[in-house]
């Protein structure tokens, strides 16, 4: 990976689940886990059809430096960057077992919680 290709800062959250003590609602907030400098690509056509059909649950792929912290997140946390959230369908996956890359499949839209 070239870091010329990373020219995107994109914001890492995590999901925090508690419960309302009022209420006894769940309640989810978001924990900034920080910037990292990522490359975020749409994928292409080829890329979504799998076992003859369409995936419509990702659309948008994150690649970035390895680091323990981005490689722990699960997928029920997300990503911000440019005022979108993108959604983590599943485990980041570690490219080549190298600990040097990790990509993240995503889906693209709003969530607030």
């Amino acid at each position: 990976m070239k870091a010329g290709e990373l020219k995107h800062r994109v914001l890492f959250e995590a999901a925090v689940d508690t419960v309302d003590d009022t209420t006894g609602e769940p309640v989810r907030t978001w924990e900034s886990l920080g910037y990292a400098m990522c490359r975020v690509a749409p994928l292409r056509e080829r890329e979504l059809v799998a076992d003859g059909g369409i995936r419509d649950d990702m659309d948008t792929r994150i690649i970035t430096r390895y680091s323990p912290e981005l490689a722990a997140l699960r997928a029920k946390d997300r990503a911000t960057f440019s005022g979108v959230y993108y959604n983590f369908v599943g485990a980041p996956i570690h490219v080549n077992s190298n600990k040097r890359e990790l990509q993240f499949m995503c889906k693209s839209g709003m969530n607030e919680g």
